[in-house]
């Protein structure tokens, strides 16, 4: 799964800067650029969604080990395996 804004909220641009093939594109992706935060916390919001949705499917076998930040041992963010 992955998360995406189908309709953004922010805005880039594109523009030429010659009129040669080779000339360098005045290019700006704009992304996460919208004032209010909007995109950012639509992707917030999806992104947990998604990580529910897919932890309650029958498939998911827990996180992986190298995906998985590293916490000091006593920390409650620390990897854990998932009991089988």
């Amino acid at each position: 799964m992955s998360v995406f804004t189908a309709y953004p909220y922010s805005r880039g641009s594109i523009h030429i800067t010659g009129p040669e093939i080779d000339d360098r594109l005045d290019f700006t992706t704009g992304f996460f650029s919208d004032p209010l935060g909007v995109d950012i916390k639509k992707h917030v919001w999806v992104y947990k969604m998604q990580r529910e949705i897919l932890r309650r499917m029958k498939t998911c076998r827990g996180e992986l080990p190298g995906a998985h930040p590293t916490f000091a041992p006593g920390s409650t963010a620390a990897y854990r395996p998932r009991d089988q």
